[in-house]
């Protein structure tokens, strides 16, 4: 990719700069567990990178549960931000690399809810690098459909083509490819191997920011 034509870039948010994977596994664990349901740890990684909404809906339709999608929902969100306002975190170097990529434009592109995206990012104190943050609220349609890093493209006001995408999961680098964007996978909730049809792969996204760096500086 030629330097010039960088124009934004745009992040997942979950696992990719926040370690909030093992804290929505958490939550959704705690809460189908109470309906005396359990999944094993690795049937988790394919519904990275999606909305909470269509696992919600998924889960109580097949295990044809006495309760609607929606408060199953509400209950594992609100295990979620309880769990979050004690142990969420950046990935370690994060917040010292978005720094140094002022200059740029950067936006959010995540399948949580505005209200967790918001929460996060703030406590995490992320929330002011970023023009835009679209959210699950923001789309009709959830990633791997490209409308998120579309919507954000359209709000920074570039085109998507001239914007690169850093994501953690398939769904995600399917959503943001389809967009139109290059894409940088980051190895933190699956593994190199299943990001393999990203541009670019990393083992982290402070790895990748570094790249970044030094992409928009050459």
């Amino acid at each position: 990719m030629d330097p010039k034509d960088i124009k934004a870039i745009v992040f997942d948010m979950d696992g990719t700069l926040v370690n909030s994977e093992p804290l929505h596994m958490k939550a959704w664990k705690s809460t189908i567990e109470k309906w005396q349901l359990h999944y094993p740890n690795k049937w988790y990684e394919q519904w990275v990178g999606q909305s909470d909404w269509d696992m919600s809906r998924w889960i109580v339709k097949q295990n044809d549960l006495a309760i609607t999608p929606e408060e199953f929902l509400r209950q594992k969100r609100e295990l979620f931000r309880m769990m979050a306002r004690r142990e969420l975190a950046a990935f370690d170097g994060v917040q010292a690399g978005l720094q140094k990529l002022r200059g740029i434009k950067m936006g959010i592109a995540t399948s949580s809810s505005r209200a967790d995206a918001i929460m996060a990012l703030t406590m995490t104190h992320l929330i002011s690098k970023f023009q835009v943050v679209i959210a699950s609220d923001d789309v009709k349609n959830f990633k791997p459909h490209p409308e998120a890093y579309l919507n954000a493209a359209e709000a920074m006001e570039v085109e998507a083509t001239a914007c690169i995408a850093i994501e953690d999961s398939i769904s995600g680098l399917q959503s943001a490819k389809s967009a139109g964007m290059y894409t940088i996978g980051v190895a933190n909730s699956i593994g190199r191997a299943q990001l393999n049809h990203a541009d670019l792969v990393f083992d982290s996204t402070v790895l990748a920011i570094k790249y970044l760096y030094n992409l928009t500086r050459s």
